[in-house]
């Protein structure tokens, strides 16, 4: 299988929707408390905001002209807490492999590829949070030698 990595481009913007569709009826259904029932859930204003922005890494895996995986991080610039060391790390916000694609390395080079291209860009380090829920990813985030270095915890505080 012959995969290219490059960024997203404006006309991804079909085949990029239909694998966050795919990835938003999988939260929405773990948590229809937090995720609306969509059919769209990637508006085109804010992919082009994505493409765009300079602080932003847009990836698109393509495998025989499909685009068979997306990523997408962004450089955080480091926190004005005077007690925390000023560091620049990258925030994954996405990383999604189209259900055909799955199982061939398609997820695994979208993460290389984000984390070099972080580092390149003085990134110390490459961060994201993934749902408790969603534990083929879990796996595959600790198989790629990424660790648990916070845990979001909650507690409904309201119930219908």
């Amino acid at each position: 299988m012959e995969l290219e990595i490059r960024a997203m481009r404006e006309a991804d913007f079909d085949a990029v929707q239909e694998i966050f569709r795919g990835v938003h009826a999988l939260h929405q259904q773990n948590r229809p408390d937090i995720f609306r029932k969509l059919d769209a859930p990637l508006s085109y204003e804010y992919y082009a905001e994505m493409c765009a922005n300079p602080d932003g890494i847009a990836l698109c895996a393509v495998c025989g002209g499909r685009v068979a995986g997306v990523a997408y991080s962004y450089i955080k610039k480091p926190s004005a807490n005077p007690v925390a060391l000023p560091r620049i790390t990258a925030f994954m916000d996405d990383l999604a492999v189209h259900p055909d694609f799955r199982g061939q390395g398609v997820g695994k080079a979208l993460l290389m590829e984000s984390q070099k291209r972080a580092a390149e860009r003085g990134a110390v380090s490459l961060e994201l949070m993934v749902w408790a829920f969603n534990q083929n990813a879990v796996e595959f985030y600790r198989h790629a030698g990424m660790t648990p270095r916070s845990i979001i915890m909650e507690m409904p505080l309201q119930t219908d």
